[in-house]
């Protein structure tokens, strides 16, 4: 078993050790051997996980930061998934028995490139291009209308 991916929970900032927990074999469908050990987590630790995200958002900084300023924590938290996304990958793929070039199209490298275009749209980086109005009218055998955008 490869004990570099044996994970415990995170919840409300801190990782809580499986202890007493249940774990659950995490198993890749390519090989059918077992690639690492995760907690099973409970409704409890669903609901504690919750309401520390609800907290976070309605108390910390988030709420009152101005587009620029989260714009600029999501570049950074792109960049830090950017710098691992080979262990990623790797990860990914094991996890799942995808194949690598789906994962970097999608899974991972798509993921993160929608960070990056997330955090630019937040720092007003990326520019809207207005819809154009409907042109003609309705026509054809369904009588619809092209809509030119």
């Amino acid at each position: 078993m490869d004990t570099r991916w044996n994970y415990d929970l995170y919840i409300d900032g801190q990782w809580t050790a499986a202890g007493q927990r249940k774990t659950i074999s995490v198993i890749n469908p390519a090989t059918e051997e077992p690639i690492g050990q995760v907690p099973e987590a409970t409704v409890e630790d669903a609901r504690s996980a919750i309401a520390a995200a609800r907290r976070a958002f309605d108390e910390g900084p988030w709420p009152f930061m101005k587009p620029a300023e989260r714009g600029a924590r999501l570049k950074k938290m792109a960049e830090i998934l950017d710098a691992r996304h080979a262990h990623l990958r790797e990860l990914i793929v094991a996890e799942t028995g995808c194949a690598g070039m789906m994962v970097d199209a999608v899974q991972c490298g798509g993921a993160i490139g929608i960070g990056h275009f997330n955090a630019e749209q937040a720092q007003g980086l990326v520019h809207w291009i207005e819809s154009s109005p409907p042109t003609g009218g309705p026509g054809g055998v369904a009588g619809s209308a092209v809509v030119r955008e």
